[in-house]
């Protein structure tokens, strides 16, 4: 009568506690086991629902994550990856798969980046720094790195956060060759005129013919 019912608490008791969290427990007839079963389905329930949440919200970090146009990536103290999207392979023309655990020096081959995160290492502020990487056809990247840290506010690692300038730059460049273009084009009208101008203030205005 005894040993039947707490066998039968052991044995759920090791498949909730190998991840079962749905399986329940039966309640024994026994008063103080029933309540002990009652107090282990309570907390298999619970745990089923922080579980639940926990695993919601990493889909949605790594939804965020993978839809994001920039590159993330999160490199631990000794430069292993511990996660990097999409874009980053993207923009980082990295072709091969790239898991949690290599070394970013293993699948980078940018020395800008590498250095990056050592002077990221060194300061508490972010640090940026351009790129221009080769793929198909030249791509500027800003790199942006801060520290990573935990929810303690210690020190784990580095993030870095990249971004694709390279239309920004070449509209730059169009604005500053127009500003060229145009001052140029001005500088020789403007030049006859502010002459015309010097020559009536220096006499020339008591002189009609001349006027």
């Amino acid at each position: 009568r005894i040993v039947g019912p707490v066998s039968d608490l052991q044995c759920g008791l090791t498949r909730i506690g190998n991840g079962d969290l749905s399986h329940r427990l039966t309640i024994p007839a026994v008063p103080h086991l029933a309540d002990l079963a009652r107090a282990i389905n309570q907390t298999a329930d619970s745990l089923q629902r922080h579980i639940h949440a926990l695993d919601e919200e990493r889909n949605l970090r790594m939804l965020i994550l993978q839809n994001m146009t920039r590159g993330v990536i999160a490199v631990d103290l000794s430069h292993a990856i511990m996660d990097l999207n999409e874009s980053a392979k993207r923009l980082l023309n990295i072709k091969n798969p790239t898991g949690a655990g290599v070394r970013i020096g293993d699948a980078v081959r940018y020395p800008e980046l590498l250095s990056l995160i050592d002077e990221s290492e060194r300061t508490s502020e972010p640090v940026e720094k351009e790129l221009v990487t080769e793929g198909q056809g030249e791509t500027m990247l800003n790199m942006r790195a801060t520290a990573l840290k935990d929810v303690a506010g210690n020190r784990i690692g580095t993030l870095l956060v990249l971004s694709d300038v390279t239309l920004l730059r070449r509209l730059e460049t169009v604005r500053q060759d127009f500003v060229a273009n145009v001052s140029h084009e001005l500088r020789t009208p403007v030049t006859s005129v502010k002459g015309f101008a010097e020559t009536l203030l220096d006499g020339a205005m008591n002189d009609p013919a001349t006027a």
